[in-house]
């Protein structure tokens, strides 16, 4: 059975602990799929307290040694999870999100519940944009804290594949013939400002509408005057349709994006002006 590629992204981040109860904090990932995407795994980092006196300043809370065990779950979209053991504390974790559609997570009522420190998703959508987040809630009173920093982002491209942190796709992409077997491909980089900007970008050229993607052209970010890019691309054959493509690129990995420049290669300048002089038009009083 294919499976698709997913890529280990993980978040972390410590909400402001109600009380000194305690202290929650999400790590996202998301598990290969296959047809349907990926399964997101939620796991919960909790510190809690009240307990030994510290000096972490979170009331004194010590925090528990969770140990992070890889196990391999097959099955439709489940892939490899990460099992974190529990602390055995008695609360139950309740998962939130939204409805995959870039909004806000919906924290009216929870999605799922878990007493352990792992939720596994269903397979989720393709092209979708996740948020979870999680509150921690004691059954023994009835209580809930009502944290909204324990949260986490996953995205997935239209393959499945988790996007969360790669860059925004170029825009603007085209492409000027320089002559001689020359072409100047010019984008500006929409994701200069984010903080999951691109370092490089990678040039695919083909000869037709069928683009190779397995051998870029490499242009780094550093060679950029602000958000404006390009690169020249000689050796091209004149009369020749060419098609290109340019995606943006961090540690992370590289975004899908298509979008596509055609142009016609011209190895044969205009001849040569042959000169060129001067006179007065016009006098002006």
């Amino acid at each position: 059975m294919p499976h698709l590629d997913g890529t280990h992204n993980a978040l972390a981040i410590l909400a402001a602990a109600p009380a000194a109860l305690h202290r929650i904090g999400v790590d996202i990932e998301a598990s290969p799929g296959w047809r349907f995407g990926s399964s997101a795994r939620v796991g919960v980092a909790h510190r809690a307290g009240p307990g030994a006196t510290n000096g972490t300043g979170f009331g004194g809370a010590a925090r528990e040694n969770l140990a992070c065990v890889p196990v391999s779950n097959g099955g439709l979209g489940a892939g490899g999870t990460c099992r974190i053991p529990s602390p055995g504390l008695g609360l139950i974790y309740k998962i939130y999100s939204n409805a995959g559609l870039g909004g806000p997570i919906d924290y009216n009522s929870p999605i799922a519940e878990t007493s352990g420190l792992e939720w596994t998703s269903e397979p989720l959508a393709v092209g979708s944009s996740f948020r979870f987040g999680v509150r921690a809630y004691d059954p023994a009173w009835g209580l809930q804290e009502e944290n909204l920093d324990a949260s986490a982002s996953l995205n997935l491209d239209h393959a499945g594949r988790d996007v969360t942190h790669v860059p925004r796709a170029p825009i603007g992409l085209r492409a000027i013939d320089l002559g001689r077997g020359r072409v100047r491909l010019e984008w500006t980089d929409a994701s200069r400002q984010d903080s999951n900007m691109a370092t490089m970008f990678h040039v695919y050229i083909s000869h037709d509408s069928n683009i190779d993607f397995s051998s870029p052209i490499i242009v780094p970010a550093a060679t950029s005057r602000g958000n404006a890019f390009a690169t020249e691309i000689d050796g091209l054959v004149d009369g020749r349709r060419y098609a290109a493509v340019v995606r943006a690129c961090n540690t992370y990995g590289e975004e899908g994006n298509v979008s596509t420049v055609h142009f016609t290669a011209d190895s044969t300048p205009p001849s040569q002006v042959d000169g060129l002089s001067a006179s007065v038009a016009a006098s002006v009083a």
